[in-house]
């Protein structure tokens, strides 16, 4: 028995090229992909499709593939699937549930594990995907000359972002094209006055009514 007082000596932490090694871990594509639907709430074997991105349409997600940094999936604040690459180049899929600074959360096989964002980059060469609830807009086609109930949702999103009552009117017009393009500054996007998907997708993390899971939960600027 530990004397009182004294400290319990911890048992080491697995490394991530011990954990990807493991086959109980269940690094496949599926698995992550259910995992990333149980933060949406969404039962994987319940839904109908061949591949995850197929499964999460039937719930009203969709399903972006990219290319980035720990920089980009902050900006996204989603739980997202990462794709890995061991010592043998081979692929493994793990989801990415939380960032906090330096700190990069990591679910495998339903557990969490916690690593250094620099000992995750030996092995992720920033390949990720994740799933985003659509407001059902068509992708770039609200940009400017536009008109009706879709420019009426941009501006209301717009307001949201900026903490703002809405402006009225269901012309996308030159006021309208700028207020995107500073909405596009401030997200580090291409300030095209276009909105496109990676548009719509923040534009999509402000209303509170789809809550969708976080990486980070700190306020954002403006809220």
């Amino acid at each position: 028995v530990a004397a009182k007082g004294a400290s319990v000596e911890q048992p080491p932490r697995p490394d991530l090229e011990t954990l990807l090694s493991d086959p109980a871990m269940f690094t496949e594509a599926e698995a992550a992909f259910a995992a990333l639907l149980t933060r949406w709430r969404l039962d994987y074997a319940r839904l109908a499709g061949k591949d995850g991105c197929e499964r999460a349409a039937q719930a009203g997600l969709r399903c972006i593939a990219l290319s980035g940094t720990w920089n980009n999936l902050r900006q996204f604040n989603l739980p997202a699937v990462l794709e890995l690459r061991d010592r043998k180049s081979s692929r493994h899929y793990v989801l990415v549930t939380a960032l906090q600074d330096d700190r990069v959360t990591l679910e495998l096989a339903g557990r969490p594990y916690e690593f250094t964002a620099s000992e995750v980059d030996r092995y992720w060469y920033g390949r990720f995907q994740l799933v985003w609830m659509s407001p059902g807009v068509e992708e770039n086609a609200l940009k400017r000359g536009a008109r009706g109930p879709t420019v009426l949702w941009l501006r209301a999103a717009l307001a949201r972002a900026g903490g703002s009552p809405a402006a009225a009117g269901e012309l996308f017009d030159a006021a309208l094209e700028e207020q995107v393009k500073a909405f596009q500054r401030a997200h580090r996007l291409t300030p095209d006055g276009v909105v496109g998907q990676l548009t719509l997708i923040q534009l999509a993390g402000y209303d509170s009514r789809r809550a969708p899971p976080r990486l980070w939960t700190a306020a954002r600027a403006g809220n």
